[in-house]
């Protein structure tokens, strides 16, 4: 299945029965704003105004719709569906844990806007790709780590010359494809940043990705054209880790016609159901079926589009028979685990052999309990508990507080006294060498 973002609208479609699943109202969606979390099997949409919102095969609104301090351009989740992380147009990199809602890490990553975010087949490394021409890779262990205070990059590649429009990871190794506004695609490794291969183009690339197995690459472009770039001339000179120097040197190029893609290449996925084939999806609506062997249109996924695609998210089936998961909101600011206080308490419930599992208050120490659905006088002495808990809670808070004022006060005096008596004997200095001059 797919999700498929137009302007003021976005749709779930089937693509073996061609028909639509869901239609849901959405705002617009920058090209690289959608990813699917495997962990919640929803699809989250980065739309205008920094709105994130999760959207259920099962239903038509969105679960849970968030708000973050930026707009988020492009973003990628981790394979088990714990972590997003998210590029803005200022260059910041935001990490959440989908699960809980926190931000974890805000990174300055770039000087400017960030276009993709890639992860590699280990989750292991992440590499980013900016308009400042650069790409930078990062540790993901380095990201997701709570407590860390600087995240810095790995290495970084500076092949480009111009934006740095699309990357991706290939299956196996560490070797990451790109494509620039330069008009050509280069292939580095992630590990050292060194630059293994070029490939020069008629047009730049929008999109691109690599087939299974690494074997051939599949190049979109800005004017609709389609790039295949078969990496290996002869599939015995395939080495692992892979090795680029037996690659064929032909490109073949299919340029964009009326019935087909007249549009920016958005969208390239190589479905595992059908082997040999790629579906691509363009800005003007299309959505047709590559075959890779031939390098020819084999038929179309689905009617075109009226008005246009913004961007496109591939869905597995299995999220329409998953159960749905609740979804918390992101949250704006990062946590603090140094400066955060927790306190765990639990009330035993009257007429019950079992007690109510602990709570967890914030850093303003507040201890709540979850009503069990008793009676009013269980309620009742549950709230003289909650607040003779906040009671002593400020009543604590307020002590430490004049704990530290009595002790600046102490140090204010003990600073006053030291000054006095330096200005004392700056006094007696000068007196001492006025009477040497008179004598």
């Amino acid at each position: 299945m797919l999700f498929v973002a137009s302007e003021g609208k976005s749709r779930l479609i089937d693509l073996e029965t061609k028909a639509v699943q869901r239609t849901c109202a959405t705002t617009h969606i920058e090209r690289r704003g959608l990813t699917y979390c495997a962990s919640l099997k929803t699809v989250i949409a980065h739309q205008a105004r920094g709105c994130t919102s999760f959207f259920s095969p099962h239903t038509q609104q969105p679960v849970q719709r968030s708000f973050t301090m930026e707009p988020i351009m492009c973003s990628a989740c981790t394979a088990d569906g714990v972590f997003l992380i998210g590029g803005t147009a200022e260059g910041n990199i935001y990490v959440w844990n989908i699960l809980t809602g926190q931000l974890y890490h805000l990174v300055r990553a770039h000087r400017r806007c960030v276009t993709e975010i890639t992860i590699s087949s280990d989750q292991s490394l992440l590499v980013t790709a900016s308009e400042d021409s650069v790409c930078k890779t990062w540790s993901l262990v380095s990201l997701v780590a709570r407590g860390s205070k600087t995240v810095a990059p790995c290495s970084f590649f500076h092949g480009h010359t111009l934006t740095v429009n699309t990357c991706s990871f290939m299956e196996s190794g560490f070797m990451v494809v790109t494509g620039s506004a330069d008009r050509t695609c280069r292939i580095f490794n992630a590990l050292t940043g060194q630059q293994q291969l070029v490939i020069t183009l008629d047009d730049a690339p929008t999109t691109v990705r690599p087939s299974p197995g690494d074997e051939m690459l599949l190049i979109g472009s800005a004017k609709g054209s389609l790039f295949f770039v078969d990496l290996y001339g002869n599939a015995s000179e395939k080495k692992f880790p892979i090795s680029l120097q037996g690659r064929n040197e032909s490109v073949i190029e299919r340029k964009s016609f009326g019935d087909g893609h007249s549009g920016a290449i958005l969208f390239i996925w190589f479905d595992p159901a059908r082997v040999g084939y790629a579906i691509v999806g363009s800005e003007n609506g299309a959505l047709l079926w590559w075959s890779t062997s031939t390098q020819a249109v084999h038929s179309e996924a689905f009617p075109r589009f009226s008005g246009g695609v913004l961007s496109m998210c591939y869905v597995p089936r299995d999220s329409l028979t998953a159960v749905l998961w609740p979804c918390v909101g992101l949250m704006k600011h990062p946590l603090d685990p140094s400066t955060t206080d927790y306190i765990i308490s639990s009330l035993p419930h009257e007429g019950s052999a079992e007690e109510k599992k602990p709570v967890a208050a914030g850093p303003r120490r507040r201890c709540r309990e979850s009503d069990g659905g008793g009676d009013f006088g269980d309620r009742d002495t549950k709230l003289r508990a909650e607040d003779k808990n906040d009671r002593d809670c400020c009543v604590s808070a307020i002590r430490r507080q004049r704990e530290k004022n009595d002790e600046l006060e102490s140090l204010r005096d003990q600073l006053k006294v030291k000054l006095q008596m330096l200005t004392d004997l700056q006094g007696n200095g000068r007196g001492r060498g006025r009477s040497k001059i008179e004598q």
